[in-house]
């Protein structure tokens, strides 16, 4: 018999190392909400050197945060540095947060010891939610705006960003704007208030076209890394914009050219601009979509030799050169040239593969591994990859080509089969947290897989038939239902679902419903055009049943039906009793949506309670539904 003494164990006894792991599992914000209200003075060090110097509110609940706003603000206030404001799925964060904690003080002054400030998710109508923390610019070291209006922002933004030179220590900028049309405009007449920016040395921003960026880039002479996205097209024109004189930034060591949402006209405009740094620059990352305005007539398209003398030998000091670069020629001889292109010396250093897409009349060239941090396009034609080395082969490499690309765009053509070594290749390149866009141009088919895209995180799929009547197409939607299951059985973890309302509604019909997807969290409606007889709402009311879902976004909503106010409690009540883990459902509004938003304004507390719905935000653009 054992005669051991057993000495109960508190919580309060644990070492702090499994306090800190325990910290892991949990959001700043719960953790502030857990642990902050004990009176043990370890636990308090402990926030103050693992929490509370860092605050992210990117995925916390709506009571959660109003406690942390309110109640616990003053406990972790003075340790902050780090402050991310935005919700994952919902845009009023930052409103609110405005009002508990900015009514009567400036974010400084609520946050004396700020460094580093992140403003994520902000809606089109919204842009005035900025306002309370863009004048912080100048007086911290780090400013992100992720998902923001840029475009109707460009004014704001330029204001505290170019207008105090002597007293702003502001070193790194990133602009990311929430569409391609919605980045940053800076032309002329440009404010005489403006001045040079000497503490910034990185800047990765969405600009509307290269005279925006020229401009901004006269004020920041001191950049070593500059990363840019274009809105427009790229056109002869703009080559005027960069003579040889003009020499911005004498210090920039990496160029990061992101070109993939519009076509480059004339590659002349671009080497133009990659030249003005041919002193400087160690690292380039180029990606773009060329298509030249003769090529109908002539045999103009890129090529290793075309990168070579046009850029390589020019700069004086590059070490790392890394493209994407799809080219339109109208010749499908060209591959056995284009790959030989890429066999001498120098190409030779490098993995580099080519393929042609079919029925884009595009050559695709890329240097593995791909490293550009962004999605790219592939069809079936990949498979059919030529290598400059002639042992490499894309299975092999296979990893090397998904390293950093958080999606994949995959066009189908019309009556085209996905093979099943396409589909063998994407599975050998899936991980946790990558994402596949289907984007069909007609029915296709897909060949038969014997295991499923398990690591995949979100599926979305484009409706090609946004502007065909539904009644008179039903072969068609038939043949775009049976592929979307057989996506769907391929994909049984998926935490992100992104899918069309009809497509939504004939998986409904065909008992496809959300309890089988035991990892969804977030379901993305988009209303497509002339559909409001598939009634959006109505659909989700009917979806079935389901413990992990907490937030649906319905996009473009318009519906040809009046809620009454009734109408709108019925739904909610079973759309919440069927989705018990929902939290947040956000409605965006189709601009000619007749939706009733006053119904929303006259619910009681008890019929609030009754739906379990903490909170609710109204705009004229879209409302958010906060459920317990």
């Amino acid at each position: 018999m054992s005669n051991a003494i057993r000495v109960p164990t508190h919580f309060t006894a644990l070492p702090n190392e499994i306090v800190l792991i325990i910290f892991m599992y949990l959001t700043y914000a719960e953790t502030i909400k857990s642990f902050g209200s004990l009176k043990c003075q370890r636990y308090k060090r402990l926030l103050q050197t693992y929490c509370y110097k860092s605050i992210d509110f990117y995925t916390t609940t709506f009571s959660t945060f109003q406690l942390c706003c309110t109640q616990m603000l003053n406990q972790f206030r003075l340790n902050v540095q780090i402050l991310k404001l935005g919700h994952r799925d919902c845009y009023s964060q930052l409103r609110i947060f405005s009002r508990y904690c900015l009514s009567s003080s400036s974010l400084l002054d609520v946050f004396p010891q700020l460094q580093t400030l992140v403003l994520r998710n902000v809606h089109d109508s919204d842009v005035n939610d900025l306002v309370p923390y863009l004048p912080t610019i100048p007086f911290i070291d780090k400013i992100i705006l992720n998902e923001c209006p840029l475009n109707k922002a460009s004014i704001l933004i330029c204001r505290y960003l170019l207008n105090n030179s002597l007293n702003n220590r502001l070193t790194s900028c990133t602009l990311n704007s929430t569409s391609k049309k919605e980045c940053l405009l800076f032309h002329e007449p440009l404010s005489a208030s403006y001045q040079r920016q000497y503490s910034l040395i990185y800047l990765r921003i969405d600009v509307y076209d290269f005279a925006s960026l020229k401009h901004l880039l006269m004020f920041f002479p001191n950049l070593s890394t500059l990363d840019v996205r274009l809105g427009t097209e790229v056109k002869s024109s703009d080559q005027e914009l960069f003579p040889l004189s003009f020499n911005p930034c004498s210090h920039l060591t990496k160029l990061v050219l992101r070109l993939r949402d519009k076509i480059v006209q004339e590659f002349r405009s671009i080497i133009k601009f990659i030249l003005l740094f041919r002193n400087t620059l160690l690292t380039l990352h180029l990606s773009l979509i060329h298509q030249d305005l003769n090529f109908k007539r002539t045999l103009t398209y890129i090529d290793g030799n075309h990168l070579f003398n046009e850029i390589v030998i020019h700069m004086k000091m590059m070490k790392d050169f890394s493209f994407w670069i799809e080219t339109v020629c109208l010749c499908k001889q060209q591959m056995n040239n284009i790959i030989q292109s890429f066999q001498t010396k120098y190409w030779l250093t490098m993995h580099i593969g080519c393929y042609h897409d079919r029925k884009h009349n595009l050559y695709i060239m890329f240097t593995l591994p791909y490293v550009h941090n962004l999605g790219f396009v592939v069809s079936n034609d990949i498979i059919h990859t030529h290598f400059n080395h002639t042992d490499d082969r894309l299975d092999y490499l296979i990893s090397m080509l998904y390293m950093k690309a958080q999606r994949i765009d995959i066009l189908t053509g019309v009556n085209k089969s996905l093979s099943g070594t396409f589909l063998r290749m994407l599975k050998q390149g899936c991980h946790r947290g990558k994402s596949i866009r289907i984007i069909p141009y007609g029915i296709y088919h897909l060949e038969h897989n014997d295991h499923n895209l398990m690591p995949f995180d979100t599926l979305e799929i484009i409706g090609c038939y946004e502007n065909q009547s539904i009644d008179v197409n039903l072969f068609v939607v038939d043949g775009f239902i049976n592929t979307t299951i057989t996506w769907l059985n391929w994909m049984p973890h998926i935490r992100i679902l992104n899918i069309d309302n009809e497509r939504l509604l004939h998986l409904c019909i065909n008992n496809i419903n959300i309890n089988r997807f035991l990892s969804l969290e977030l379901l993305i409606i988009h209303q497509i055009n002339n559909s409001q007889l598939y009634e959006a709402l109505s659909i989700i009311s009917s979806l079935g049943s389901s413990s992990s879902l907490h937030t649906i976004h319905l996009q473009q909503y318009g519906s040809n039906y009046r809620f009454t106010a009734d109408d709108l409690l019925l739904i909610l009540n079973q759309i919440r009793h069927n989705l018990s883990g929902l939290k947040i459902m956000t409605i965006e509004f189709h601009k000619d949506a007749i939706f009733n938003i006053e119904i929303l304004d006259k619910l009681t507390d008890i019929q609030k309670k009754n739906c379990h719905l903490e909170y609710i935000h109204i705009s004229n653009a879209y409302i958010e539904l906060w459920f317990h």
